[in-house]
């Protein structure tokens, strides 16, 4: 297949006894744009993103989504966005956007896409909101935003019910290499001064909760072992392990981290602007089902949660 369309004639010929829908993925469209290169899109290429955009939409898709964690993705200018939004609005589908891992300025840059969202009255969605520990202040202000906007608005966050995050290096690295590209990255690891930096920063996470995932062949013997278990094995403290690990997969390498603020995230659960879509969508399920148990939620309400909130939104 070659289109939306054909993609969902094949979905219907096999047959789902299931609601099934999909999004256009502004980064593939972007990619293919850009040749992966880091730039800003030129204005005829704006325009061509935003008719692919539209024509994915007018073929089936429900909306598109954009994913800020995405490194080619995560520095597009705002007036980009705005001319997205333009087009959602038009199509009058849903923009489901994905904050980046690495939040400092996130709940400022939220606001902004909130308030263009309310302008031009598109439907949103925020994607994987996975608060974590040591970013517990900006969570809240994250959650608090969605639900003050939700009040008057189509605004939603999907919550991935989980214990662990899912994250690329890059989330693990100071100021700039945490907004840098591969490259840019392991050239830094030969330099002492940026050792230094990234030795500093590194204090701020627990080795033992860092777990491999996602070690290209044939590293993958590694996966599931904890990031303190792989440094202490070759006797090295854990940041100079993490370094180790990124060389001997030139950065292509990802990695789980049980850090997820559960209290946040069960609060959150149970807000009426929340979804419960995200990851596993069996495993968040049943995860909701102990969740809404414990709140005393009759199960009818717990069921309308899980089926009828998104059929809702996607409608």
């Amino acid at each position: 297949w070659q289109s939306v369309s054909e993609f969902l004639n094949q979905i219907a010929k096999k047959g789902l006894s299931v609601n099934f829908a999909t999004l256009a993925g502004y980064s593939n469209i972007r990619r293919s744009l850009t040749r992966m290169a880091w730039r800003d899109l030129t204005e005829k290429e704006i325009k061509t993103a935003m008719a692919l955009i539209t024509a994915a939409i007018q073929d089936g898709a429900v909306g598109c989504s954009v994913n800020l964690n995405d490194f080619q993705i995560r520095k597009i200018p705002k007036f980009e966005i705005a001319e997205l939004i333009k087009i959602i609005a038009k199509t009058r589908s849903v923009l489901a956007l994905r904050l980046s891992d690495r939040s400092e300025n996130a709940a400022a840059d939220l606001e902004e896409i909130i308030a263009l969202a309310q302008e031009h009255k598109v439907n949103l969605e925020i994607n994987r909101f996975q608060p974590l520990k040591n970013e517990a202040v900006e969570s809240q202000k994250i959650r608090k935003i969605i639900e003050a906007a939700g009040l008057n608005h189509q605004i939603n966050f999907d919550c991935a019910l989980a214990e662990t995050a899912v994250l690329e290096p890059r989330f693990f690295l100071p100021p700039p290499f945490n907004q840098s590209d591969r490259r840019t990255i392991l050239n830094s690891l030969a330099e002492k001064e940026w050792l230094e930096k990234i030795a500093k920063n590194f204090r701020n996470f627990d080795a033992e909760k860092i777990t491999i995932r996602r070690a290209p062949t044939p590293l993958t013997f590694l996966n599931n072992q904890s990031l303190k278990t792989f440094s202490k094995n070759h006797g090295l403290t854990a940041v100079q392990g993490f370094v180790k690990l990124l060389k001997m997969t030139n950065g292509d390498i990802g990695f789980f981290y049980r850090n997820i603020d559960q209290k946040i995230l069960r609060e959150t659960a149970l807000s009426p602007y929340s979804l419960i879509a995200a990851g596993d969508a069996r495993n968040s399920s049943a995860d909701f089902f102990e969740i809404a148990s414990a709140a005393n939620w009759p199960i009818e309400k717990t069921i309308a949660k899980l089926t009828g909130q998104p059929a809702r939104k996607y409608r």
